[in-house]
């Protein structure tokens, strides 16, 4: 019976129910939507949590270390501060001395002036420290026997380490052999002289190694830069300008975390301030700073292999041998 109608109610029962669905799905969507946005603003803000505690452990972890190169302040911006200079303190550059290994063994270096010879300085060191002392005036030209007997020695001297280890060499001569043990040994400064081994040392060095072959000007004892400047006045005034920078740059290390890096000195920037202010130096007292150029090493060096320690009884220094790692 009326078929008809039976199939337009069914129609409209099914377009009722498919309605009904799509506004489910509809709402549905919009639920994910919506869940979908706040966790995303969930993680974000978790990100931007994370990120500020990471923040606050690097600021302190600039506060804590010394060798950190950035400071953060209350704003959060980075601040770059000066970096240490490692200083030498009590264990002096190797350079800072007359290295006997090139005096023996790399005796005609193009590195230095034609006119420069590290025997006859070492000779004239050896005059001025033990000059008029009866052990060291009991054979004429001593300096220059027991050089030419150390020379003698060839490939025996290469693997030395240290200048006391020269008193275990053979110089053919008991008499030479007594005044390197003296030189060497030293005595009480207050009656007596110094070791060779503050004025000396016996460091091989590579061939490319130019600045350790050359003697560091701000740490030389007065006593070798007078063997190696024309005079006591330069002597004076070198020794003067040092110790007016070498303070400057301890007190920067000991305030360099307040200290911006663009206002310090890096050790390269300190290396062109000796050399310029060492130019200016020589060049007032009429002397070539071509030619002192390449005897000195203008840098702050590496620290050596001898610590130096000063006896307060004896005013002596105990040296204790440190060995590089």
């Amino acid at each position: 019976m009326y078929p008809l109608l039976f199939t337009t109610a069914f129609l409209m029962i099914l377009s009722l129910f498919t309605s009904t669905q799509i506004l489910e799905m509809k709402e549905s969507g919009f639920q994910q939507k919506l869940y979908k946005s706040h966790l995303a603003s969930t993680q974000q803000m978790a990100a931007e949590e994370a990120a500020a505690k990471f923040e606050i452990f690097v600021g302190e972890a600039a506060e804590v270390d010394g060798d950190d190169k950035v400071i953060y302040g209350q704003t959060g911006e980075k601040e770059a501060h000066i970096g240490s200079l490692k200083l030498v303190g009590k264990r002096p550059a190797n350079n800072a001395r007359l290295n006997l290994y090139t005096v023996l063994h790399l005796p005609d270096l193009k590195l230095f002036p034609p006119t420069f010879s590290l025997k006859e300085t070492a000779a004239r060191l050896m005059r001025r420290l033990y000059g008029g002392h009866d052990f060291f005036e009991s054979v004429p030209q001593a300096e220059y026997r027991i050089l030419d007997a150390l020379n003698a020695l060839g490939e025996q001297t290469k693997n030395l380490r240290f200048t006391d280890e020269l008193t275990t060499c053979d110089l053919g001569d008991e008499r030479l052999q007594a005044i390197l043990y003296e030189m060497i040994q030293g005595s009480s400064l207050l009656d007596g002289y110094p070791s060779l081994c503050d004025y000396v040392c016996f460091n091989p060095v590579s061939k490319g190694a130019h600045n350790r072959k050359k003697i560091n000007l701000l740490y030389a004892d007065k006593e070798l830069l007078a063997c190696l400047l024309p005079n006591r006045s330069v002597v004076n005034i070198v020794i003067q300008y040092r110790k007016q920078l070498l303070e400057r740059l301890k007190e920067q290390e000991r305030d360099r975390k307040k200290i911006k890096k663009e206002d310090g000195l890096g050790r390269r920037e300190v290396e062109r301030l000796v050399k310029n202010d060492l130019r200016v130096i020589l060049e007032k007292e009429g002397l070539n700073f071509d030619y002192y150029r390449r005897i000195f090493d203008c840098s702050l060096g590496q620290k050596g292999t001898l610590i130096h320690i000063l006896d307060p009884t004896t005013q002596m220094t105990i040296h204790k041998k440190h060995k590089a790692s």
